[in-house]
């Protein structure tokens, strides 16, 4: 045994009875025999007992939600580019359990977008507000705002990003002209048609002259501009 480090190991089966005794173990050291007692004890499992009462009702959960004013964000290209509605209006909201929705002061992040893609900070709370407003520039594509716990801008409670909507490009389309046998008043008809069209291009700034196309048929007397 020189060298190593004697162990005895014992398994306990379903074979013991008694929940306590002693086992002999005879060693032998340097040709001296003794015996050694080893004193065990187990601890039995006892029968299932009983359901218990019911314990006490937990604690009701809380909801937070941030509202906005709108949910998006018109841009109109009629005579002078605004935005409708023109101000956003953000407002902290809470819920616990089965109570009525309250205020929530709370901290309150804006970014805003100029490319739809990449955002940019506006502001940041300097201390809890129910509410937060801010003025929409024409040049937003796109306002994100965030909610956060009261206290400071770790713990973010909700989310939402204001899409910023242009309106599309004007289309004009006038059909069946006349047919004419004469060039010249072919041209003047065509000429009152243009000016038309001009006059709406005026009084829409989004509108490029570079954008018009028209196409003349003879045969069926349609002119497009679109």
């Amino acid at each position: 045994m020189s060298g190593t480090s004697p162990k005895i190991t014992f398994t306990c089966t379903t074979a013991f009875k008694s929940a306590s005794g002693t086992i002999p173990i005879k060693l032998s050291v340097g040709g001296v025999e003794f015996i050694k007692m080893f004193t065990y004890s187990i601890a039995f499992k006892g029968a299932t007992g009983g359901t218990g009462g019911a314990g006490p009702a937990g604690t009701p959960a809380t909801a937070y939600w941030l509202i906005s004013s709108a949910s998006a964000v018109q841009k109109t290209s009629t005579g002078t580019v605004v935005t409708i509605p023109s101000t956003l209006t953000f407002t902290g909201k809470y819920q616990t359990g089965t109570n009525a929705p309250k205020d929530y002061a709370c901290r309150w992040v804006i970014d805003v977008s100029t490319n739809g893609t990449s955002y940019t900070n506006l502001s940041t709370s300097a201390a809890n507000e129910t509410s937060k407003s801010m003025t929409v520039l024409t040049t937003y594509k796109s306002i994100r705002v965030r909610m956060y716990m009261a206290g400071g801008t770790t713990y973010l409670l909700d989310e939402q990003i204001i899409p910023v909507i242009s309106d599309g490009m004007v289309a004009i389309y006038m059909t069946k002209l006349p047919m004419v046998t004469s060039k010249e008043t072919r041209c003047a008809k065509f000429i009152c048609f243009l000016n038309m069209a001009n006059a709406v291009i005026n009084s829409c700034p989004m509108i490029n002259a570079a954008t018009i196309r028209m196409v003349s048929n003879d045969t069926s007397g349609i002119v497009n501009v679109l």
